[in-house]
């Protein structure tokens, strides 16, 4: 089997030796995916998939273009690196772990929470809960109120008419046009 990279795709591509087989079920092994029909190229992008397929070598042997080779080498620096990092970082990100699960827990705390006493109805089966059990609502409040109409008014109705409407010789909704038209 040979390993070559697709620049235009950004991905190592598998070749596979006339053992195919063999070549095949270590390459699903290793977590390569197929592209399917009609070409049924087997690629990767992770390092973690070329470090298996290299573990655990195709008994037809297993070769890399150089190309490839190179952005392995590009990968394999660049994952120890964000390793390196990740190390770095791991009390920072633990400590801040613990902060959420702490603000979490003091909001469960805040929280207030009120029994619910529904009488049983007589003469009723079964209890049910219904909307005359539970409390009122408060009144609904727009957040986000529409800017007010500065445009023509129905001289009928005093409803903003609108482009569509009729506009001559008096701005008229459509309700009111239509209901003139009913009433002459």
């Amino acid at each position: 089997m040979n390993i070559v990279y697709n620049a235009s795709y950004g991905r190592f591509e598998a070749q596979f030796s006339t053992d195919f087989n063999g070549d095949l079920a270590t390459v699903k092994g290793a977590g390569f995916k197929c592209d399917g029909p009609p070409t049924w190229t087997w690629w990767t992008v992770k390092l973690a998939s070329l470090n298996k397929l290299r573990e655990n070598k195709p008994i037809s042997g297993l070769t890399i273009n150089e190309s490839a080779f190179q952005q392995y080498t590009h990968l394999a620096e660049m994952e120890a690196k964000n390793a390196e990092a990740r190390k770095a970082f791991a009390p920072v990100a633990e400590e801040q772990k613990k902060a959420k699960k702490q603000r979490k827990r003091e909001e469960e705390k805040e929280r207030t929470y009120t029994t619910l006493v529904i009488p049983p109805k007589p003469g009723e089966l079964y209890d049910f809960i219904g909307a005359e059990d539970l409390p009122p609502m408060p009144p609904f409040e727009f957040k986000n109120l529409p800017p007010p109409w500065t445009g023509p008014r129905c001289v009928y109705c005093r409803q903003p008419v609108y482009l569509y409407e009729k506009q001559e010789p008096i701005p008229t909704c459509i309700w009111c046009e239509k209901n003139l038209e009913k009433t002459s």
